[in-house]
């Protein structure tokens, strides 16, 4: 049986989503600035990470939208960031073509649309 992670290991992995580098690295790609950690309010990210804990109680939940979940409450708890709109779909009548993970002000102002990802490999 599957149990929940703790308030620590929730932690823990957005440290991880923070500092890990990015799978594919091209001229464009964003990244996490170094010192982002250090603009996380600590009282902020708690209470997300409680929320989280929450909805994880109570839901089944497929890894993606946890990282989704995880990336989301670090950006929550950026003093310096806001997020401007998230789960974004987009339709062409009827049909869904997409939909947009992040839209986010940057602290100079500029808008940053983030997609994100998680892959999990296990190895047998």
């Amino acid at each position: 049986m599957l149990t929940l992670p703790s308030h620590k290991e929730l932690k823990t992995a957005v440290e991880w989503i923070i500092h890990s580098p990015n799978l594919l690295v091209l001229d464009a790609t964003w990244n996490f600035p170094n010192d982002f950690s250090d603009g996380i309010v600590s009282e902020v990210l708690d209470s997300e990470l409680k929320q989280i804990s929450e909805w994880l109680a109570t839901s089944k939940v497929r890894l993606g939208r946890l990282f989704e979940r995880l990336v989301l409450a670090a950006f929550e708890a950026h003093s310096e960031y806001e997020v401007l709109e998230r789960s974004i779909d987009i339709f062409e009548g009827k049909r869904q073509l997409t939909e947009l993970d992040f839209i986010i002000r940057k602290p100079d102002g500029g808008i940053l649309h983030l997609e994100v990802s998680v892959k999990f490999y296990l190895y047998i």
